[in-house]
């Protein structure tokens, strides 16, 4: 009797990307370790990460990852040469796109700001502390030691407040009686 595989490879055995360590956000639940090896894929999934100490399964990469990884792979090597290794850190997915319930109080992510201009903040973010939810602005600055990142806390309701009496004031002016 032959066996019918459902979800064959869908990596080519001889694909450059095979065997690569990746860095990921969430580390292994077994091991501790946040390295993973790409493997070939199954099914609709491009590629497999699974463990580089204990061989579990990390997660399945989609077809959008894996070829953001080539691309990467592929231009680090024109630039640098082919290494042994490469750590590729992956997005959590939690990191780009938040939802409230994984807002958890006294904690939350900054991320990258794109400055228009030098005076800009290099990071912008939200957070929830006390049950209060403020907006989070984060520069990078050159001290005597190195660079230091400052923060600047502003309660978003305060925020909605000083901009709804702004406008309710420019309405007022606008009335001719």
């Amino acid at each position: 009797m032959t066996t019918l595989d459902l979800f064959p490879d869908t990596v080519p055995t001889a694909d450059p990307l095979i065997g690569r360590a990746v860095c990921t956000a969430p580390v292994c639940f077994s091991c501790g370790t946040n390295v993973a090896l790409i493997s070939s894929g199954r099914g609709p999934h491009a590629a497999e990460l699974r463990c580089r100490n204990c061989a579990a399964h990390r997660q399945w990469l989609s077809h959008t990852d894996y070829k953001t990884i080539a691309r990467f792979f592929a231009e680090f090597e024109n630039e640098f040469g082919a290494p042994a290794e490469i750590i590729y850190r992956l997005p959590n997915k939690t990191e780009c796109e938040m939802s409230d319930d994984r807002k958890y109080d006294n904690s939350r992510i900054l991320f990258r700001n794109d400055k228009t201009k030098d005076s800009d903040r290099d990071y912008k973010g939200d957070a929830t502390i006390n049950a209060v939810t403020y907006w989070v602005s984060g520069w990078i600055k050159q001290g005597k030691r190195g660079k230091f990142l400052t923060l600047s806390f502003t309660p978003k309701a305060a925020a909605k407040a000083a901009s709804t009496k702004t406008r309710t004031e420019e309405m007022a002016d606008e009335v001719p009686f």
